[in-house]
Order: structure tokens, then sequence, then C-alpha cells
């Protein structure tokens, strides 16, 4: 996708990719929503967790830089920011295995919502000219955005869609 150079533009995109995966995720009953048969073990269930978990960091993240806040190191000691990442999604899975479907897609709606809200407070300007958060998120604004909003989805709905479709016809779960 194209990176979008106004707060509409960047919504747009938003709304877009999570309406693909709104409608993919509906296409399977909660059942097989629970079933722990993609990469890793895990069920679609925890991939919405998990990304329900990145928007929230990300949207934390910048509500600190627009207070002028450091954002929170994800790195432990000296691991290297991938090392960091799977020790976070690794945690993140633990900590919500077991927990329902309704509540997960409850939590995932809410956390659409508060990535929305938390866009809007941001002005045309804070996009298109974002240095001053930049220099304090230390990296680029929209980026860290599209990573954890419409890429994250474009890439698991990707994934779920792929493993659906296989699961249906009688193909098995993704690898």
């Amino acid at each position: 996708m194209s990176e979008p150079f106004s707060k509409q533009g960047l919504l747009d995109q938003i709304r877009a990719a999570h309406t693909q995966l709104a409608h993919t995720v509906a296409e399977i009953s909660p059942a097989r929503l629970a079933e722990p048969s993609l990469e890793g073990g895990w069920a679609v269930k925890d991939v919405l967790v998990h990304i329900t978990w990145w928007e929230q960091r990300m949207i934390r993240t910048v509500q600190r830089a627009l207070r002028g806040e450091a954002p929170q190191r994800l790195q432990e000691g000296n691991e290297t920011i991938e090392q960091a990442v799977d020790r976070t999604n690794a945690e993140v899975f633990e900590a919500n295995r077991d927990r329902p479907v309704a509540d997960i897609l409850m939590d995932r709606q809410r956390s659409f919502t508060n990535v929305l809200a938390m866009i809007d407070e941001l002005s045309d300007d804070d996009l298109i000219n974002p240095t001053p958060l930049e220099a304090v998120l230390g990296g680029e604004l929209v980026p860290l955005i599209a990573s954890d909003t419409y890429e994250h989805y474009v890439e698991h709905e990707r994934a779920i869609r792929t493993w659906h479709s296989q699961a249906s016809s009688g193909r098995g779960g993704a690898s």
C-alpha cells in the first residue's frame, strides 16, 4: 500500500485493511477461531490478541511522544529488537491463550476504536511534519503507526485467509 500523507489518508488505509481482516475473521466460526492450527500452535484468536497488543503498545508510544516522553524500551538487557519482539509475542500468547474468543473479539473492536481515536487526536501537521514527534520517538511516526495497524492487518489477514481457504478445502492448516 502507498504511504498516506494526510490524517484522512492514514485513516482510510487503516479502515480498509481492518475491514478486510474483520471480514475474513467473520467467515470463521468461533470454534474454529480457537483451533491452534496456525504456525507456532497459534489459533486465529491468538493472532487477534497479538494484533491488539501491538496496537495498544503503539497507542501508548504515540501518546507518550505527544507528551514529550520517550517510548518505553521493548528490549531487556542485551536483547536485539528481533529477540525482544519474539519474547514479547511469546509472553502475550502465553498470557492470553486461555481467553474466550468472545472476550478477544470485544477487545479487538475496542482496540481498533482506540486506534482511530488516537489518530483523530493527531493533526495533519503531526503526520506531514512530524519532526518534533520523531525526535522523541527516535524514528518516523507514520511508519510506526502503519506497522502496527494496516500493514499488520494485511500481513495477518493474508495468513488467516490462506489457512481458512486450505482448511475449508480439506488441505489442512498453514505451516
